[in-house]
């Protein structure tokens, strides 16, 4: 699926999810553990970390 992402230049995924709301809406655990997982993978290498060396 992320190569899906990159491939069309989807915008950025960016929680908070609403679990509930989106399992109502036919996502599988699956599904949202890999738009939590890409969202999540996303921020932390794009984050701005202070590394004084």
């Amino acid at each position: 699926m992320s190569q899906l992402f990159e491939q069309y230049k989807a915008p950025k995924i960016r929680g908070p999810f609403n679990r509930l709301d989106r399992k109502k809406a036919g996502f599988s655990d699956i599904e949202l553990d890999h738009l939590i997982y890409i969202s999540e993978s996303y921020h932390e290498k794009n984050s701005c970390q202070f590394n004084p060396d």
